[in-house]
Formats: C-alpha cells, structure tokens, sequence
C-alpha cells in the first residue's frame, strides 16, 4: 500500500488483518441501494460518524433504519450481502449485475461494516445511493439476501458467516500463497461465479469449471474507475502545476509490509542514487526501512490521505505486489501512477500492461531479463549487486531529462483493443471491469458471458419492490380478516 500503516478505508489488499471476527463484534450492518452501473469512492468504517463525515458526494442520501423513502422503494432492486472480506469485489460484480439485470438497483448488506472502497467516486447514472444502518455486528433477519459475494479463507471464522442459503460468488483479491480455496463458509453449493485478482486457480485448475464460472478480475482494474481522472490526464495542472521531472525529490516509498525484495529494491536506489551524487531523496516514509519523516507533526504518512498526498515531491514511486503471481495486479501501480509519478513495478508485468501503458512505468523483472546482458528468461535479481544493476537503470533513467520525460506520460490507461496481445493465452479474459470500455462488447468474452447469463437467470425471479411487498402484505392482512 501507499502508507505507513493500515487505514480502515484505504488498506492495501495485500495488508488487510484476517479481521472478520473482530469486525463482526465491532462494526454495524450497512446497507447500500446501489444503482447498477455505479461507480462509487470511499467509504469510511470506523462508526456511524466516520460514515458521515466519508459520504459526502451530492449523489448520496443517508436515512435511517426505519425504512426507505418512497422514491427508493418503488425501484426494482436485489439484495445482495458481503461477508468475510467480500466488499472488495463489489465494483466486479456490480458491472456483471448491469449486464445482467439493467435497470435494477443493488443494496450491498455488510454485517461486517468493511471498506467497500471506492464508494463516492463518480455520480451514479441513474438515482441515488442510500445508506441504511443497523445496530452493531448484526443483520435484520427479515431482510432477504439474494446473493452472497464471499471473500477469501484468510477472513474465515465463525462470526463471518452471515449468509448461507443464498447463491453465491467467491472473489479472491490476495496472492495464492496467502488463502485455500477449499475452506469458505458452509454452503449448499459451489460458487456460481469466481472473481479473482489472480490467474493462478483458472491455469491450476482449483475448482471445477462445471460449477463455477471463472471471471479474472485483477483489483488493479477497479482503481481505473477510482482514478479515473488522475490516470487519464495527468499533465491537467488541476492536479500539479510542477512537471513530473521537476519535482525535487527522487523515490518515494511507502510500505507496511515489509517483504525483503522491496527492501533490496529500495537499498540498491539509495546505493546507486548516491553513486551519482544524489545523496538525499531516495526516501522510505513507511515503516519498511523508514529513512524520513512525512512532516514535521508525524513519521508516516496519515492513512486518509491520497497517494498524489503522500508523494507530491516524487519523480518515482516503488510499486511492488507481494509476488510475480499470473495476472495479480493490485492498486499499488495504479497509486504511483495516480500520484503523477512513473512506477517502478513489481508483478505480473505482462498483465499489468493490460491495463497501464507500459511506456508509464519500469517493469523490474523486464530490466533484469530483457535489458541487462547474460540473464535468462524466468530469472529474477536475488542478490544485492543484482538489485544494484536494475537500480542503476533507473538512476540513467532518472539523470537524463529527455529519457524520464518518455516515462511521464499524461495518459497511462492502456487503450482498446489493447496493443499488447503477446502471451495472451495466460488470460481467461480481458481485465474486468475496465473503465472506458463498452460492457457489451467485454461482456461477449465466452466465460463472461457465462456469468452474465448465470446472473440473469438466478437473479431475475427474484427482482422485487418494496412498495409491492408492502401492498401485498396489506391486501393478505384483509384478507385474513
């Protein structure tokens, strides 16, 4: 992630705590009526005033657990309910849900009150959002879940399963080393849909494709809806009116989780920025190798803050997943690009350029195999002087103004139909959801499809309105008189 430490409304997907439990006792129920094609900003979880202070955009109407206003309740709507760490899946699933059932409304119940990031960032396209609150750690009883977006078994225990009749999707937003696919919550069925960051369970085959529809939705690509605008002009002087190469400091660096390669990383540019006399600006702000302070009031970077905060002074920002992992792309490229910087990243590089330019970042692995001499396909720097030739790279990089400027792009969303296609076997899918494309022409990939159509037909019987439900409940209380 971008911060020193974990925030409840911006932790990165790879440093969240195995938290069900605990929120289960300790957050409240929300539910969210949300409008199909809705894309949405963050949302605060740390209690019913954090929530208001979070929900600010026009577009949103809070109201209270007595009911829904009559504007709400006359839509068509399904239920649709988040447990063990689902909420990261929501944008995903909710663009499916356009396709499937258009003109429906969502309401999102969280018993776990969890992030849901990304819930106040652009205005709906049709109505408005609605925030209900129930008391702490519960959910209404009489209140019908549809379906289940259930995330992965590093969330698990026994105060996470709310729901369990319900169908169901599994949405994996972690490395595979990190969770069992087999362990979830007790269900009479498999999951109809996966939804996952990762590539790793389609290519090894974990689940069995007869029951479950697999949908590779790298995390990285929801953030393209969040960023939207800092990613596809970056030059607007809206953000900055100091070019990327005018900035004074060199790399930016901020991490909870302290993985020994990004240490290497970040060692080697201090070692190799030294090596040409810059001997300040190659900065850890984090606790990982924390080498400067943010301010003068605090060591870290506060965990509201947005990445273009935290690095305002930064022509570089390191960006590196936890592993290489096929297809697992997270929101931490997306934030160094987003902070008007150009990445220094870590990962699936080849399924990162399907979403990023690949002109907006420097793609480690890619340096050491491909531009450093007497390096095999599939091997990676693993000792320090290793470490040290791809920072040196980089530093050239960094010395020569005209080079660094091919780097600071202004648009760094990758275009359609994408230009990269080599390896494209490794994919079931083009990255879903991706912003500024036609859902309907994604959607006619065949597993996307799939999932549509499964949505559609388990959910369409079941699309009702609360107006109708209470019409009807008065007509039966008649009758029986």
């Amino acid at each position: 992630g971008v911060h020193g430490g974990p925030h409840p409304s911006k932790t990165s997907s790879s440093n969240r705590t195995s938290a069900c439990s605990r929120a289960a006792l300790i957050s409240a129920s929300l539910v969210f009526a949300l409008t199909l094609g809705v894309m949405l900003g963050v949302f605060g979880v740390s209690a019913w005033e954090r929530a208001n202070l979070s929900l600010g955009a026009e577009h949103i109407t809070r109201i209270s657990a007595a009911g829904l206003p009559e504007s709400v309740a006359s839509r068509p709507y399904i239920h649709v309910g988040f447990q063990c760490g689902g909420d990261f899946g929501w944008l995903a699933l909710t663009k499916l849900l356009e396709l499937a059932l258009p003109g429906v409304d969502i309401r999102f119940s969280d018993p776990d009150l969890r992030r849901s990031f990304g819930m106040d960032r652009v205005p709906p396209t049709d109505g408005q959002v609605h925030l209900e609150v129930s008391e702490l750690g519960t959910h209404a009883a009489d209140v019908p879940i549809d379906l289940v977006l259930e995330g992965p078994s590093i969330y698990l225990d026994g105060y996470a399963c709310w729901f369990k009749d319900a169908p169901w999707i599994q949405v994996i937003e972690e490395p595979s080393m990190m969770y069992n696919a087999a362990e979830h919550c007790e269900h009479p069925n498999p999951p109809m849909i996966r939804l996952d960051t990762s590539t790793s369970a389609w290519e090894g085959s974990a689940f069995d494709p007869n029951a479950t529809t697999y949908v590779w939705a790298p995390y990285a690509a929801e953030w393209t809806f969040f960023y939207h605008d800092r990613l596809a002009s970056r030059d607007d002087t809206t953000w900055s009116a100091v070019k990327p190469w005018e900035r004074p400091r060199m790399v930016g660096w901020a991490s909870g989780n302290c993985r020994d390669f990004r240490a290497q990383m970040f060692r080697a540019l201090k070692t190799a920025a030294g090596e040409v006399g810059v001997m300040d600006g190659v900065d850890a702000l984090g606790n990982c190798e924390h080498s400067r302070d943010f301010s003068n009031a605090t060591a870290w970077p506060p965990g509201d803050l947005e990445a273009w905060d935290v690095y305002p002074e930064y022509r570089w920002v390191i960006a590196m997943e936890n592993s290489e992992e096929s297809g697992y792309v997270t929101e931490k490229l997306a934030n160094a690009l987003a902070a008007g910087a150009v990445g220094i990243y870590y990962g699936d590089s080849v399924a990162a350029r399907k979403i990023f330019k690949e002109e907006s970042f420097v793609d480690i692995l890619r340096v050491w195999r491909e531009t450093l001499p007497g390096h095999e396909p599939g091997s990676a720097p693993e000792t320090e002087d290793d470490w040290l030739e791809i920072a040196r790279h980089i530093v050239a990089i960094d010395q020569d103004q005209e080079t660094y400027k091919t780097y600071a792009v202004s648009d760094v969303l990758q275009a359609y139909p994408e230009n990269v296609k080599h390896a494209a076997a490794r994919y079931p899918n083009e990255p879903w959801p991706i912003v500024g494309r036609d859902l309907g022409e994604v959607g006619t990939n065949p597993n996307i499809a799939e999932a549509v159509t499964k949505l559609r037909v388990a959910l369409a019987p079941l699309v009702r309105r609360d107006q109708e439900e209470s019409r009807a409940a008065e007509t039966t209380s008649g009758e029986a008189l």
